[in-house]
């Protein structure tokens, strides 16, 4: 089913490895970790970095004391609009589109 998607959009787990192992076109969301040291490696493999002050901080959980409307907080700063046009730009073979940082 990973093969032939038309594109995967994950947290960074093993679906998105194998997706990118596989070559279908990923967005890749990173909050607590950092896709400088375990990022998805591949053609058409987008990563976009929680814009979050503590973030990445490597920790298993989540200690952000403040308010936030999604859980763990960092990923609040990747709305699904954002990661929708990341995803239809990597699928359109246009990755610096997609607005990845």
């Amino acid at each position: 089913m990973i093969a032939g998607a038309s594109g995967v959009v994950g947290v960074d787990t093993g679906l998105v490895h194998l997706a990118a192992a596989l070559g279908t076109p990923c967005v890749t969301l990173y909050g607590a970790t950092d896709p400088g040291l375990i990022g998805t490696v591949g053609e058409a493999q987008l990563h976009l970095r929680a814009d979050f002050p503590c973030a990445p901080c490597q920790e298993r959980k989540c200690s952000f004391q403040g308010g936030a409307e999604v859980f763990p907080a960092c990923y609040g700063s990747l709305p699904p609009a954002r990661v929708w046009q990341a995803l239809a730009a990597n699928m359109a073979g246009d990755a610096a589109a997609g607005g990845t940082s």
